[in-house]
């Protein structure tokens, strides 16, 4: 099945290089899925410092259905 997110965003999704350092924060949030992203965006508005963890491209598999 196509997903509507993918077809329609796939010219506006930004590649972000690789973690291959130590890195501090106040947050951690694994996985860039819709939750993860909508945690991470609601705590940027903060003055926590935020990491969020996607071993994929962000939303790859938000909207795709998948048969089993």
């Amino acid at each position: 099945m196509k997903s509507f997110w993918i077809d329609t965003s796939i010219e506006n999704r930004k590649n972000f290089p690789k973690l291959e350092s130590k890195e501090r924060a106040d947050v951690c949030i694994i996985g860039g899925g819709l939750t993860g992203l909508t945690t991470a965006y609601y705590l940027s508005k903060t003055n926590l410092k935020i990491i969020l963890l996607e071993k994929s491209k962000l939303c790859e598999h938000t909207s795709r259905k998948y048969n089993w």
